[in-house]
């Protein structure tokens, strides 16, 4: 994994799932399309890697 790539996982819930990065998750639930999880995914990881940015400064 490179040193700015976040480390995201996914947890299922009742009604879906939910992709998290560090302490932030967003959700999603069924039925959804393979193209919104993908967005989900890569709008975590770009959200996980602007908090380490800010924080950075």
């Amino acid at each position: 994994m490179e040193e700015n790539e976040a480390e995201t996982w996914i947890e299922t819930t009742d009604d879906g799932i939910e992709v998290r990065c560090d302490t932030v998750g967003t959700g999603l639930v069924f039925p959804f399309s393979l193209s919104e999880f993908w967005e989900v995914v890569q709008e975590t990881e770009d959200d996980q890697v602007r908090r380490w940015e800010r924080d950075e400064t």
